[in-house]
């Protein structure tokens, strides 16, 4: 750390110095992901590597249970699919991709940093700060959607940036590509697109720009959509399938969105607004500034950014994260009626990493070596407190542990709810036959054969039940002819006497 802030003394360094220092970085961030490696959360990972497989199997989505909206992220699903072709269906190879874009990302942090500032210091301090991120570590080895749209959407952006600067068409063309592609990962790209748009139009009206490559990177952008809309005509004969899936995933999922969540549903005009005030400025404003698993870093990046707009400078980067911050807590994520994100999922924060870390990095950039050393050393500790404290929050230890329980006992029939299921089949690498098999209401437990499991989560059964699935009384399990032979935090395991 001491010597990495040396070389840091000056703002312009030595090539080679540069990127040994880069080299360095990368390797400390593949280092630590692979050290605090996660795999299968039994979460909505779950949901997606079951996808991946079906897509595998020639019968996308065939008997799918879960939540629609996941059906519109085919890249995603084609990304772990082909992960599962190369390097066989398990949980080392769900998250290949997760992995390869978290350290893609530091690498494009720094090329992004330096485009912009052409300073060396300023780009591997922000490749410094996204490589020890604590939710960048953690989701590198989960499967989740957010960090692969966000790297794409970023990725997107750094040749838009480029094509604007460089007044290039052909990588406008390239970023909208990017942008579409990162849609059909999961749609974090729309705040940005607004972001763009008004941008645009801010230009035109000031200055009388018609920026072409904005202009081509728009049109070509909603013309990808109007393509998507002609093949979902002729496979599903419904232009809008997209929006009727969205549709069908606020009805599925009701409870994950305002204001049903609240305890206290809003029955007036005014209850509504003091639950959208609420959510809107106590809420998400806490969840984006102040979550210590992000290390303060948005709340750093904010109070950065007022320091550079009193110094009128790098308006471009602060217009990006503000007006990105702002979107993601109070825009809209329906298009038939005004549903504000819920930012509780930590994850959510994705795509307000990059423009974040660059602003800070902006402002340290300035700063000697015995400044830099200390702030360093602080942010790699509070970086691996943190790392643990996520681990604490996924539950890995009795996740793990279950997870070697499945394994140790993989000849014996499963029963379970289908969520439960999809990371069973996972850990048995989808093997044929299936030996879990999925609680529905009519099933029978007194049926079940001797030594056959039952595996029972009632958070996971309380949700499901939330989507309108049925089951069975589970009261049954707590008599004389099942045995609780073992639980594993939530996950609770019977056997059939």
């Amino acid at each position: 750390m001491i010597r990495i802030s040396k070389l840091l003394r000056s703002q312009t360094l030595y090539p080679h110095r540069s990127k040994l220092i880069l080299i360095l970085i990368i390797l400390a961030a593949a280092i630590i992901r692979i050290i605090y490696f996660s795999g299968l959360v039994f979460s909505d990972d779950s949901y997606y590597d079951q996808l991946a497989c079906s897509l595998l199997n020639g019968g996308y989505s065939e008997n799918y249970i879960g939540y629609p909206i996941f059906l519109l992220r085919k890249v995603h699903s084609l990304l772990t699919a082909f992960s599962f072709l190369l390097f066989g269906k398990n949980e080392i190879a769900s998250v290949i991709f997760p992995f390869l874009f978290s350290i893609g990302g530091v690498y494009l942090t720094y090329k992004f940093t330096y485009f912009y500032s052409k300073s060396e210091r300023a780009s591997l301090l922000a490749a410094f700060f996204i490589a020890l991120l604590p939710t960048d570590v953690i989701f590198a080895t989960i499967n989740f959607a957010d960090l692969q749209a966000a790297f794409i959407v970023n990725l997107g952006l750094y040749f838009l940036f480029k094509s604007y600067r460089l007044n290039n068409n052909y990588l406008a063309l390239f970023s909208a590509t990017l942008f579409y592609l990162s849609v059909m990962i999961k749609p974090v790209f729309i705040n940005l697109f607004v972001l763009i748009f008004v941008f645009y139009i801010y230009r035109y009206l000031k200055y009388r720009e018609n920026n072409k490559q904005i202009l081509i990177c728009l049109i070509l952008f909603f013309g990808l959509f109007v393509f998507e809309g002609l093949f979902y005509t002729l496979a599903a004969g419904d232009p809008l399938y997209r929006f009727t899936i969205m549709s069908e995933n606020f009805k599925y999922a009701y409870y994950d969105f305002f204001p049903n969540y609240f305890t206290d549903k809003p029955n007036s005009f005014w209850d509504y607004s003091a639950a959208l005030f609420d959510q809107i400025f106590i809420y998400n404003s806490k969840y984006l500034f102040f979550r210590r698993f992000y290390l303060f870093v948005p709340l750093i990046s904010l109070v950065v950014s007022i320091i550079f707009l009193l110094r009128n400078k790098h308006k471009i980067i602060i217009y990006w994260f503000i007006g990105l911050s702002v979107l993601m807590m109070a825009f809209t994520t329906s298009i038939t009626a005004y549903i504000p994100m819920n930012l509780r999922s930590s994850w959510y924060a994705f795509p307000l990493f990059l423009p974040a870390v660059i602003l800070i990095a902006l402002f340290l950039m300035k700063f000697n070596w015995k400044i830099l050393t200390p702030v360093l050393i602080i942010y790699a500790a509070g970086s691996l407190i943190m790392i643990n404290s996520y681990k604490a929050f996924f539950d890995s230890e009795n996740l793990n542990s279950f997870k070697k329980f499945l394994k140790k006992n993989k000849n014996e029939v499963i029963y379970t709810d289908h969520h439960t299921k999809y990371g069973i089949d996972l850990i048995d690498n989808y093997e044929l036959p299936l030996r879990s098999k999925v609680i529905n209401k009519n099933l029978d437990f007194e049926r079940l054969e001797k030594g056959e499991l039952v595996i029972y989560n009632q958070a996971v059964i309380s949700e499901l039940k939330l989507q309108g699935h049925k089951f069975p009384e589970f009261t049954v399990l707590n008599n004389s002819n099942f045995e609780k032979i073992n639980s594993f935090g939530k996950f609770i395991i019977f056997e059939k006497r």
